[in-house]
């Protein structure tokens, strides 16, 4: 074959390998465009002009992109890495919701094998006198060594040579994963990368002391800020319109709008209301080696008479390991549980996403009921509703007038996406139920926390968060201002 199509078929072969790294960067939520290659894909080339066999070239690749993979999905929704793979339980928990996911997953893994076989096919083309091919490896390898890498910061474009295939990522999540299961971590904002300076939680903050006979924190799955000030500060505003929209709410109740940082998943979520713990390790440790934080509101409520209440719309069974949702649930000593189980017989399942649950409102609802029953009430309620895959169910929607208008007014903050408003729409409705209860019966609760866990990690907007803060709505009786 003349020289100059071996050329040619190399840099064919070096830009379909650059392709599918940019699709995976920006799956990954990177706003830069990097344009490198990883370090085993040239490994496999270098290794390729002396070892020409089919089967090796295949494998390398496929580790290669496996190793994408292990750290681009756990990350994708805020997890360690060795924590997530732990969940394989879920499909074990609910086999025939995780199907079409599964399926998704073995298209996908069937499109990189074509791509592997374009490769394979363009590789082949170069013959064993083709030196180029391992001295460019050399000259990547030396550049990434020599020189920095070249950053346009006015187009977001990177050039840095090799890339590390996510492997430090790795590293740094197994040491984390190893460390943090036996040392608690305290939660801290820090300005430099947060954005915001803070050392406690908003729970701990507002509800850890005793001056509510009865407090309600709703732990709001998915909930996270918009990149963008001004749009959030306009969301913001229309949960402000709606708790002055009920005037017994409103002349009973002060209404106090925030944010902070986040640190992980949902469990280190609840660690971090609960335990003002700063992330998912943390939460491994207080749950599988009994180490004890320094603030715990649950002992600090029980310590105190309060009877105490933890509801979840989803499965107990749900978490990173069998039981995780029932089992911290029990080592934080609720005095009262409620479940999907509990549930189930009694209230419409939800089927807006893949998970096990009833309506988040039904838990809500059954929480208000048995704080009736108790003068001094400590309750926590986990959402599950508007984890993703979400799908909004339209025919459940009180006022399709509002959900209409409420579009037509907030779908630009969501650059016309509409799963996006969607999402957030049943966010709002859920504390609209929460503000309905209290407008029809002011006494059932002194102060309510509503605070998100993590942004929705939906790939089709979840560009529009940011990656550092969620935001929180808290009322309070007026007369214990």
């Amino acid at each position: 074959m003349k020289r100059h199509k071996q050329y040619f078929f190399f840099l064919l072969l070096m830009l379909v390998q650059l392709l599918l790294e940019l699709v995976i960067r920006y799956v990954s939520g990177s706003e830069v465009v990097i344009i490198s290659w990883s370090v085993i894909f040239l490994f496999n080339i270098f290794l390729f002009f002396f070892i020409r066999k089919k089967f090796i070239f295949y494998l390398v690749q496929f580790i290669s992109f496996t190793t994408y993979a292990a750290v681009v999905l756990p990350h994708y929704y805020y997890f360690n890495i060795f924590s997530f793979f732990k969940r394989i339980n879920y499909l074990i928990i609910s086999p025939e919701k995780f199907i079409a996911p599964v399926l998704f997953s073995i298209i996908v893994a069937l499109i990189f094998s074509i791509f592997f076989w374009i490769q394979y096919s363009l590789l082949k083309q170069t013959n064993r006198k083709f030196y180029f091919s391992p001295i460019f490896v050399l000259i990547l390898f030396s550049f990434e060594l020599i020189f920095n890498p070249v950053f346009f910061k006015k187009n977001m474009i990177s050039f840095s040579y090799v890339g590390n295939n996510y492997i430090p990522p790795i590293i740094t999540d197994y040491n984390n994963y190893q460390k943090g299961n036996r040392v608690i971590t305290s939660y801290k904002c820090d300005i430099g990368t947060d954005n915001i300076n803070n050392n406690i939680s908003p729970t701990i903050s507002y509800l850890n002391d005793n001056n509510g006979n009865k407090d309600f924190l709703v732990l709001m799955e998915s909930w996270g800020e918009m990149k963008m000030s001004p749009d959030q500060k306009k969301l913001m505003e229309c949960i402000k319109s709606l708790f002055f929209n009920y005037y017994n709410l409103s002349s009973s109740f002060n209404l106090i709008l925030g944010n902070t940082c986040f640190h992980g998943n949902t469990s280190a979520a609840e660690g971090r209301e609960l335990l003002n713990m700063n992330d998912e390790e943390s939460y491994g440790a207080f749950l599988n080696f009994g180490i004890n934080p320094e603030y715990n509101i649950v002992k600090n409520k029980i310590d105190n008479g309060y009877h105490t209440i933890a509801g979840f719309s989803a499965s107990k069974r749900y978490g990173s390991n069998f039981s995780n949702a029932e089992g911290f649930r029990n080592a934080l000593n609720f005095d009262s549980k409620i479940y999907y189980e509990n549930l189930k017989g009694s209230y419409k399942i939800n089927f807006e996403n893949n998970y096990n649950a009833v309506y988040d409102e039904s838990l809500i609802d059954s929480i208000i009921n048995e704080s009736k029953q108790h003068k001094k009430v400590f309750a926590y309620a986990l959402t599950i509703n508007t984890h993703p895959p979400f799908v909004l169910n339209k025919d459940n929607i009180k006022n399709i007038q509002n959900y209409r208008e409420s579009k037509d007014e907030l779908l630009k903050v969501f650059n016309q996406n509409e799963k996006a408003f969607d999402q957030f729409y049943r966010i709002f409705s859920i504390i609209d139920h929460i503000f309905e209860k209290v407008e029809e019966d002011t006494t059932i609760f002194d102060r309510i926390l509503i605070v998100g866990d993590h942004p929705s990690p939906d790939f089709n907007f979840r560009s529009l968060y940011s990656n550092k803060l969620v935001p929180y709505i808290y009322i309070e009786r007026k007369e214990h201002q």
